[in-house]
């Protein structure tokens, strides 16, 4: 750091210097969190708003889970509930590893989409059935 001259106010150059560290942040946000290079800052921004979602989706989830889980069984039940949690997650882990180190990054990325999508679960096309009653016009289907 150097000296300002006898007579010079320090402030003006400290306050360009707040100035400079401000507009970065401001351009450049993701900068404080790592080493963001051009052409990355999208991908970053991204990436924090697929986490941000995915946490606030689980946060969403667990307060009505845990109502759910009190009605339909009482603390024993959620007790329960939560050791079977942790046992399918001591099992689950370990394979997710074995797997993940073995497969290609994409092929990773699309068995785990695939995998967890209701749609791959489901038996067949599912079919809506309408409650309504006939039809207003007197026609049958």
């Amino acid at each position: 750091m150097t000296q300002a001259r006898p007579g010079q106010d320090p402030a003006p150059r400290a306050l360009q210097r707040l100035r400079r560290v401000v507009r970065d942040l401001v351009r450049h946000p993701q900068r404080v969190f790592g080493d963001v290079r051009p052409g990355e800052g999208t991908l970053v921004l991204l990436m924090f708003l697929n986490i941000f979602l995915l946490l606030v989706s689980y946060y969403i989830i667990k307060t009505v889970r845990e109502p759910l889980i009190l009605l339909g069984g009482g603390a024993e039940a959620k007790s329960y509930a939560g050791a079977a949690q942790a046992l399918t997650l001591v099992l689950y882990v370990p394979i997710y590893g074995w797997v993940a180190s073995r497969l290609p990054r994409l092929k990773l990325i699309v068995a785990v989409v695939l995998f967890s999508s209701p749609r791959s679960r489901s038996s067949g096309p599912t079919r809506t059935t309408s409650t309504a009653g006939p039809r207003a016009s007197g026609s049958s289907p």
